[in-house]
């Protein structure tokens, strides 16, 4: 981008009205004149007609090919780049599917009116103080695959706003693929008691339980409210935690150098392992004084030696 020795200051002052703000520009040099990226009437004409069966990037693609054929590079003129493609696109989807300010009532509305199009439909879960709650199932996945889910998988993303929005994902193993079964959103206030999420997922996963959804193995990261309601809902089955995040939990607590280990209990590592020598102790826990002896430990049959 070009830049000018133009001396220019912008001043924003915002209003005590909502929406409202004075906005001072000044220039001592004129510019060259800005270009116009806006995407042109005849496109946006194009995104709005192929929003729903097309994605950002095939819509980007077409243009291009259309602006392109026939010409040379010099004779292209495209100000315009894909993100305009990409904006306008959103904003045409989101004149779709948006009935409301709030999140969750928007969704809500969106599923009473059009789930039978996209093969959703709202669960009923009891209202808990201080919250707001939606669910629903994907019902062609559920009709298929509630039987035959052997492996249930939950994941959940959360946002932090004024209030906490949690993503709930219930995730069935087919296989090796996983079939979203359904979705919770929860939107916490912060007042809410503690042991909310709990209660919430507790309700969430009976629905699941009505709909013959029986898994022998449950997986989710090591979030204790979700782990115990797992085991709640499904005593019988499994619990895994996600490999994932088990590698990075064992990496980050690698990594921490200043944080010393717990002490060493030969009694509880004997317990443990049977074949540990009753005389051994890690280094960090020896007095200076300690002699060094070594001691001979047999394990599967073989001799090893060991300095303590």
């Amino acid at each position: 981008m070009d830049r000018f020795d133009c001396h220019g200051w912008l001043h924003i002052v915002i209003g005590s009205q909502p929406h409202e703000a004075s906005i001072q520009l000044k220039h001592d040099e004129n510019h060259l004149a800005y270009v116009n990226t806006d995407l042109p009437d005849h496109w946006k004409e194009y995104v709005e007609e192929h929003s729903r069966t097309q994605t950002p990037g095939e819509i980007w693609c077409h243009i291009v090919r259309e602006e392109t054929h026939g010409k040379s590079a010099s004779e292209v003129s495209m100000p315009f780049r894909s993100k305009a493609v990409y904006y306008y696109w959103h904003v045409v989807s989101r004149n779709e599917w948006r009935r409301a300010n709030d999140p969750l009532e928007s969704a809500r509305r969106f599923i009473e009116e059009k789930g039978d199009e996209y093969q959703v439909r709202l669960l009923d879960l009891e209202e808990v103080p201080e919250t707001k709650v939606l669910a629903f199932e994907v019902t062609d996945s559920m009709k298929e695959w509630a039987d035959h889910t052997q492996e249930l998988a939950m994941d959940s993303t959360c946002m932090s706003l004024s209030e906490s929005i949690s993503h709930q994902i219930h995730v069935a193993d087919a296989q090796g693929s996983g079939i979203p079964l359904a979705f919770l959103l929860i939107l916490m206030g912060p007042n809410a008691a503690g042991g909310t999420k709990q209660t919430v997922l507790e309700g969430f996963l009976r629905e699941l339980k009505k709909r013959r959804v029986d898994p022998e193995y449950t997986l989710t990261d090591k979030d204790w409210s979700e782990i115990n309601v797992m085991h709640a809902i499904w005593p019988n089955a499994k619990h895994q935690l996600c490999f994932w995040h088990a590698l990075r939990a064992l990496k980050q607590r690698l990594t921490k150098s200043k944080e010393n280990p717990a002490p060493y209990d030969v009694i509880s590592a004997q317990e443990e392992f049977s074949f540990i020598n009753t005389d051994f102790l890690p280094e960090m826990q020896r007095r200076t004084s300690d002699l060094v002896c070594t001691h001979q430990l047999s394990y599967c049959g073989r001799v090893t030696h060991m300095v303590i």
